[in-house]
């Protein structure tokens, strides 16, 4: 005989000449599977009905007690960006899974954390949320030090914990300036000297990219000097 399963309305049809035990061991080998992963507990009922093309059988109706299925393991579905600017937002997107990759939604919330840190980042943003029908979405989480080989892990109770690709955080924009070597705090009449400038994202990195020109002028000026030399110089890598 053959099997024909209508999925839209749950029903399964076997036809042929097999034997009548053929059709029972048919019968009874028949499982039931919520492939919507309904967390309910309610009761279902599975009714059975024969026909010979002639005449049709009173139904056979079998209750049954479904059980839950619980999720095992934590997969990163869509990873980070592999490269992300410092203090800019992403994010990734992982699926909870049954022991064989069923996604299994939870009310038990799915948390990140760093599990590698070469640079000594702080992780921003939301770090819990939500596992809806097997789904958890991150988004908006940030990285404020410059480094490469940042990892992030996600975890939820007992279920296995999945750890994501490797992520490098560059520098941001050029935000401020900061004197990273001060001038002498006694100089010469007349004799050189010198500092260094260093440009900064907001997050405090240097900002390899900013080639711009820094201008030296006299804030305070008691004596009535004139602040001689090179006093505008282009930034090469930040500084």
């Amino acid at each position: 005989g053959r099997g024909i399963e209508a999925a839209a309305t749950g029903t399964l049809t076997l036809s042929g000449t097999a034997t009548v035990a053929s059709y029972q061991a048919a019968l009874e080998s028949v499982t039931y599977d919520d492939v919507l992963h309904n967390t309910t507990t309610a009761n279902r009922k599975i009714s059975f009905t024969a026909a010979d093309g002639l005449n049709t059988s009173i139904s056979l109706t079998q209750t049954i007690s479904p059980q839950v299925d619980l999720p095992t393991q934590l997969i990163v579905s869509i990873q980070p960006p592999a490269s992300v600017t410092a203090g800019a937002p992403f994010g990734f997107t992982v699926f909870a899974e049954d022991a064989v990759g069923n996604l299994i939604g939870d009310p038990s919330g799915i948390t990140v954390a760093l599990a590698s840190n070469p640079g000594g980042s702080t992780l921003g943003g939301t770090i819990t949320v939500s596992n809806t029908g097997g789904v958890a979405v991150f988004s908006g989480l940030t990285l404020n030090l410059v480094g490469s080989g940042y990892t992030l892990q996600v975890t939820s109770g007992s279920l296995t914990a999945a750890t994501t690709s490797a992520i490098s955080v560059a520098p941001g924009a050029a935000t401020q300036l900061l004197v990273t070597r001060q001038p002498p705090s006694t100089v010469t009449s007349g004799i050189g000297f010198g500092l260094t400038v260093t440009a900064e994202d907001a997050e405090g990195n240097v900002a390899t990219g900013f080639a711009g020109s820094v201008t030296a002028a006299l804030a305070a000026n008691p004596g009535g000097s004139t602040l001689g030399g090179t006093a505008t110089v282009s930034a090469t890598s930040g500084m």
